[in-house]
């Protein structure tokens, strides 16, 4: 399905789980992909994403393993 085509409700609630999951790992991780384009460009960004994107050191992946889901890992 193309993310245009979700319904503006589905996409806000996306968009909710996905600061949520930014207010609680901000600090300890680079946000890049999607969420990091959009802080980046601003008011200027009117794209949505699906996920957040981050990197971050080894260390903080373990702490963070089971607080968020991490894709793959």
């Amino acid at each position: 399905m193309n993310l245009e085509e979700l319904s503006e409700t589905v996409k806000k609630d996306i968009e909710d789980q996905s600061l949520e999951i930014l207010e609680e790992t901000a600090s300890r991780i680079v946000v890049i992909g999607g969420w990091g384009a959009r802080a980046h460009l601003g008011e200027g960004h009117h794209r949505y994403t699906l996920d957040v994107d981050g990197v971050t050191d080894e260390g903080t992946l373990g702490e963070l393993r089971g607080t968020v889901y991490l894709y793959g890992f």
